[in-house]
């Protein structure tokens, strides 16, 4: 491995193209896009390169709810690649005290390992990537966040996928080699602190299921809501599957991110958070969220289901 060496390398040439991958990128998160053109993000422009490497941090946004990174890999010149990935993204608030953030998800340039290989799956020699960390983890949330991330690359050329197009096919160091870094940023952030926060909770019940809303956050690039409940049979894995309306339409996750996750709730009952990747800071009127059914996962997972229908439903609206 090389030694990590701060660059100012500008890819004068590319320029244009990176700001127009990144932007694709942020489009495909509703949230995002809409703090890039409202100019809420900060542009960073740090690179650094590595054995040939280069890594540029070019923007970050961050907000009470999440924060996101948005940066290019650029590898060898005239060598193309299907795959210019980062990973082990590993961001630190340097506190006091200091806190490693969660991470979230990323998304970038990732191609399936399924055969068969596409030789039209290339992207030249630059990739655009983001990754988002979970800001929850900090109570509360500073102003300005001074940060150390951390993240490595994986490259695989595309004459390493035309003789192996079948990754499983090859050891993994075989295929996808020693990860290249760690590529290391320092740098401060100011968070931008709106936040809407509705804390009264509400209960519905059905189906001898008592389900609550505890909590519903919006800030701009982001709503979360938290539902809590006592799980039919504790020896299985309950997700609540919901529908969230608003105006009589359905707000959608995010193309990229989004989702459920499990968090910590008192003793004997499962908290559900649902992630919507939606720039809803504006709306005030009422929200409409309906759970539609408890499914739980036992041993087998996925083989191995209780489903339980019903209809849980919440009207509210965030102060």
């Amino acid at each position: 491995m090389g030694a990590t060496v701060p660059a100012v390398l500008v890819l004068a040439g590319i320029a244009l193209a990176l700001g127009a991958r990144l932007q694709q990128l942020l489009n495909q998160d509703a949230g995002l896009r809409a703090v890039f053109e409202s100019d809420l993000g900060t542009e960073l422009n740090l690179s650094q390169t590595i054995d040939g490497y280069t890594v540029t941090l070019e923007w970050a946004y961050a907000d009470g709810n999440r924060l996101t990174v948005a940066y290019t890999i650029a590898g060898a010149p005239g060598v193309a690649y299907t795959n210019l990935e980062g990973g082990s993204h590993r961001l630190l608030y340097l506190g006091p005290p200091p806190v490693e953030l969660p991470g979230l998800f990323g998304v970038g340039n990732a191609f399936s390992d399924d055969p068969p290989y596409e030789p039209s799956q290339q992207v030249g020699n630059v990739s655009a990537n983001t990754y988002t960390f979970d800001l929850t983890a900090l109570d509360p949330v500073p102003d300005v966040l001074d940060l150390r991330l951390e993240l490595e690359v994986t490259a695989v050329t595309t004459l390493k996928r035309t003789q192996i197009p079948d990754p499983a096919s090859a050891d993994y160091e075989a295929f996808w080699g020693r990860p290249i870094g760690p590529f290391v940023f320092a740098f401060s952030l100011p968070v931008h602190s709106l936040a809407r926060v509705l804390t009264a909770p509400q209960t519905a019940t059905d189906q001898g299921v008592a389900i609550t809303l505890a909590r519903v956050t919006v800030t701009s690039s982001q709503t979360r809501l938290l539902l809590c409940f006592e799980a039919p049979d504790p020896a299985r894995h309950w997700t609540l599957i919901p529908r969230l309306t608003t105006d009589e339409e359905t707000v959608a996750e995010s193309l990229l991110g989004g989702g459920v996750r499990e968090v910590a709730g008192e003793t004997g009952h499962t908290c559900n958070e649902f992630i919507y990747n939606a720039a809803m800071y504006a709306y005030h009127d009422a929200w409409e969220l309906e759970i539609i059914e408890l499914v739980g996962f036992g041993s087998g997972g996925g083989n191995d289901q209780e489903r339980i229908a019903g209809s849980w439903r919440f009207t509210f609206t965030v102060p």
